[in-house]
């Protein structure tokens, strides 16, 4: 159980857990190294709205960078065996003065009715943990729980993991980024047993080898038919992707 982890650090008695340092150094400064020099780039507002029902993620959403493969792994080498994360391999950024509204990453079981996000994966409803890891260079850009102890404020930092329960009361925002940008790699986690089906869990054959063409490891085994759109964007926008500055000087670096 990743509580067990001598690395992670619970927040007071509550279901908030930090790991400090999660990510190396190197690996850190290599994410930063792309979105660094790739800052403008992010997904189209018309791309952005085909992957997020938020307008707040609208041009805030990197494109995917395949390097962040190696972050998802040790993520899910953390977490398991008692829990998987879905596919994820993209950031949100924040610049400075820019925060996030408070938000819950699960309405919780049989509650598909009061999604307001693409449930791309079939999982919202089904999930225990929320988790964050972070990169770029900032200070500022906390983690807040409004509904904890009359509100509860975390420092984050570059190479920092956060996770925290994925259901009420647990709704959390960001407060302002005070300098610099702040890149946010997002990402749920439900019970191994609950796969819905839509990709392959971690440390099984056909994960690591879906893992070897990072845009069909994007792709769900199987479409939520509450957002069939989602998929055909996905199928559609490889190739003009792939023609894209962004993805052919990451490929070199």
């Amino acid at each position: 159980m990743f509580t067990d982890n001598p690395n992670i650090e619970q927040y007071e008695d509550k279901l908030i857990y930090i790991y400090r340092n999660f990510f190396s150094k190197e690996y850190v400064d290599k994410i930063n190294a792309i979105v660094k020099k790739w800052e403008g780039t992010l997904l189209s507002r018309d791309s952005a709205k085909e992957v997020h029902n938020i307008d707040w993620y609208v041009e805030k959403t990197t494109p995917l960078i395949p390097e962040l493969v190696d972050g998802w792994n040790q993520i899910s080498e953390l977490m398991s065996p008692e829990y998987i994360i879905h596919p994820q391999l993209s950031l949100a950024r924040m610049q400075t003065g820019e925060e996030m509204f408070v938000h819950a990453d699960s309405p919780g079981e049989d509650m598909e009715e009061d999604l307001t996000q693409i449930d791309l994966w079939s999982t919202c409803c089904i999930l225990t943990w929320g988790l964050v890891g972070y990169f770029g260079e900032f200070t500022g850009g906390d983690i807040y729980y409004p509904g904890i102890d009359g509100g509860i404020s975390v420092s984050v930092y570059p190479g920092d993991l956060i996770i925290h329960s994925a259901l009420h009361p647990y709704e959390h925002g960001v407060k302002p980024v005070e300098s610099g940008t702040r890149y946010a790699f997002s990402n749920f986690s439900l019970k191994t047993e609950k796969n819905p089906g839509t990709f392959y869990n971690y440390g099984t054959p056909e994960c690591s080898e879906r893992q070897k063409d990072y845009w069909n490891f994007m792709i769900p085994l199987k479409t939520n038919p509450q957002f069939p759109q989602v998929e055909k964007f996905r199928s559609e926008s490889r190739e003009q992707y792939e023609s894209s500055l962004f993805f052919q000087e990451s490929e070199n670096s």
